[in-house]
């Protein structure tokens, strides 16, 4: 095959008229960028980043990134960055997207990463990336605990109107189970029903 050189590219013309060709047009260009007119440079290539996947069949369905970390997702499973070089490591559990073929959908909002799975929204909680570990219950359920119902008993004197509650009087109570999480957020269940 003989090589021509060409002095000055017109990019890539893939029209079947031979006749209607301009000097210097490319039938096929392959690996190759045109950043300056009529220059063609060698486009770089990308290189291969991270740990290989520990399902050497499975393809990588998403990624995001997270306090500065990339975090993708494969088969069942989620990976972070463990130290911004490309070892990955694995979240605990199993975390499949909401259908088949539909990718799991991620949205960081009060410092925190939420991201939708077969079993509900999913959050992850970290001040920073040193905060990521493997352990299990770090990725936990978006949201807090519902509170179940109440059982209880009354303890009072008859007749006696020394306590703190006057005599004939009626009262309610809820019990509603909340924490802060490692960003300061306070979350809070559903309440319980009144006793």
């Amino acid at each position: 095959m003989s090589s021509t050189i060409i002095l000055k590219a017109a990019g890539l013309h893939t029209s079947p008229n031979e006749l209607d060709r301009p000097d210097g047009a490319l039938i096929e260009a392959s690996n190759v960028i045109i950043k300056r007119d009529g220059i063609i440079e060698q486009r770089r290539g990308f290189s291969l980043y991270g740990s290989e996947l520990t399902d050497t069949t499975a393809r990588v369905k998403q990624l995001t990134t997270y306090r500065n970390r990339l975090i993708r997702h494969f088969s069942d499973s989620l990976q972070f960055d463990s130290d911004a070089a490309g070892n990955f490591q694995t979240f605990a559990g199993n975390f499949m997207e909401t259908a088949l073929g539909l990718r799991m959908k991620f949205i960081e909002s009060n410092g925190n990463l939420y991201f939708t799975t077969e079993e509900g929204i999913k959050k992850i909680s970290a001040r920073n990336a040193d905060d990521f570990t493997t352990d299990a219950g770090f990725v936990t359920s978006a949201g807090a605990v519902k509170t179940v119902d109440l059982t209880g008993k009354a303890l009072y004197t008859a007749n006696s109107q020394g306590a703190w509650f006057p005599q004939d009087s009626a009262v309610a109570y809820r019990v509603v189970w909340a924490y802060n999480d490692l960003n300061n957020n306070l979350i809070q269940g559903a309440p319980s029903q009144r006793l």
